[in-house]
């Protein structure tokens, strides 16, 4: 069979357009639902990696602010036990019965899980809700854990009003419960246990009693006391007492978990590498001074640097500052019509937060105005936390001495810078 050109041009581009259809359906459609996969899995891979860099970006940020958080509620949260060990308080309020000259026989509850009730002024709990609340959350969010138990229990991390009890002409017993003890906070679900004291003494020493609970280290609440006449300066009577617990964050109650009757408790100085910080109490070591700094090393738990007014139990007074290199504080003494202020500020942080505010006001003794710093050696040339420490006191008579303790003494973190009526003393 002959075959035409016209005829053979026609097979030819016949057979063009059939491997055209064919390369079309069979591996070009194939390639091009293939290119299409592959940039949304680039188009997923790129936000996961976007969103892992601004993870990564935070994190330095996220363990300062972690530092700072667990630093703040921690020492708040030292006024609440973290377990109730009933052989433990039955030694405690022995020695609360023994130092105010009373005698009395305990009794106690089981231990149980309820709301806090409700013993201190609405306001008063919105304070410390308001320091509590705020940097609990912001520690949940920032690494997962869960505080929330402690944000709510530690709201009540405030003076015990015990309430007050009198005795009529005849001797009549008079109870007064402290007022609001029907009410309670919602959510605020804390271990707690309750201990009921019979005691016989004189009427000064049973005041005294009340006095050492109420400025008892811990939060003990005296919910009811009675008393009633029994002889010549001598009352007799029963009272509450109710102890209460959270789960802590961090290691700040270690202490009293190892706890053993043989041992020395406490710190002597809380400031040394692994403490816990500022004294969340009144501290022997602190006793003397008007404000107080530590300064700790860059592989320390705690912020570099805390500083705040000293035995401030409330830490509503401090601030804080936590990275590895050389940073400026500053603290300003002045006198304003014969009281005197402090005031104090970190590149992050102010007290007061408007620093053209007086600050806090300070009671110097024996005409000086003391600071403490509490230094600590360096761990090695990584360590690069430094302080430039600028205190001014000119706008008063009073001299301001900085005593710093425990400075490194090759490569000492502590600068000062005074203006005016300062003087700085190392130990």
């Amino acid at each position: 069979m002959k075959v035409s050109k016209r005829e053979k041009l026609l097979l030819v581009l016949l057979a063009f357009v059939a491997i055209g259809v064919i390369y079309y359906q069979f591996i070009y459609v194939k390639q091009v639902a293939k290119l299409e996969e592959l940039k949304a899995q680039e188009q997923e891979v790129s936000l996961k990696y976007e969103t892992m860099l601004t993870k990564v970006n935070t994190i330095e940020k996220n363990k300062t602010d972690i530092k700072i958080y667990r630093e703040s509620i921690g020492s708040k949260s030292m006024m609440l036990y973290p377990e109730l060990y009933q052989e433990k308080i039955i030694l405690e309020v022995n020695e609360l019965l023994k130092e105010a000259g009373i005698k009395g026989s305990l009794s106690f509850s089981e231990v149980i899980v309820a709301p806090v009730e409700k013993y201190f002024a609405d306001e008063q709990v919105e304070k410390v809700e308001e320091t509590l609340e705020k940097p609990a959350n912001e520690i949940k969010g920032l690494n997962g854990e869960e505080v929330a138990k402690e944000e709510g229990s530690s709201r009540n991390n405030e003076d015990v009003n015990s309430g007050e009890s009198s005795e009529n002409a005849e001797g009549t017993e008079v109870e007064q419960p402290v007022a609001g003890t029907t009410e309670t906070i919602e959510g605020n679900m804390v271990e707690q246990m309750k201990i009921s004291i019979s005691f016989t003494g004189t009427y000064a020493n049973t005041t005294k009693f009340i006095k050492l609970v109420s400025d008892y280290a811990r939060l003990v609440a005296m919910p009811t006391l009675s008393l009633s006449a029994s002889g010549e300066d001598a009352v007799s009577g029963s009272l509450d007492l109710e102890f209460y617990s959270i789960p802590k964050i961090s290691e700040e109650d270690s202490e009293y978990l190892k706890w053993t009757i043989e041992n020395t408790y406490g710190k002597e100085n809380p400031f040394l590498e692994g403490g816990t910080g500022l004294s969340a109490s009144a501290n022997k070591e602190d006793e003397g001074y008007d404000v107080i700094m530590s300064v700790k090393g860059a592989n320390s738990d705690l912020p570099s640097v805390t500083l705040g007014k000293a035995n401030d139990s409330t830490r509503d007074t401090y601030v804080y500052f936590d990275k590895n290199e050389k940073v400026d504080i500053d603290i300003e003494i002045t006198e304003e019509d014969g009281k005197f202020y402090a005031k104090y500020k970190t590149p992050t942080s102010s007290y007061p937060s408007n620093y053209s505010e007086k600050g806090i006001e300070i009671n110097p003794e024996d005409g000086k105005i003391q600071i403490a710093v509490y230094s600590t050696t360096r761990l090695n040339v990584e360590d690069k936390v430094t302080v430039n420490l600028n205190v001014t006191s000119n706008a008063t008579e009073k001299m301001a001495i900085v005593t710093i303790m425990d400075d490194d003494k090759t490569n000492p973190r502590i600068n000062i810078n005074a203006k005016g009526k300062v003087e700085y003393v190392i130990k």
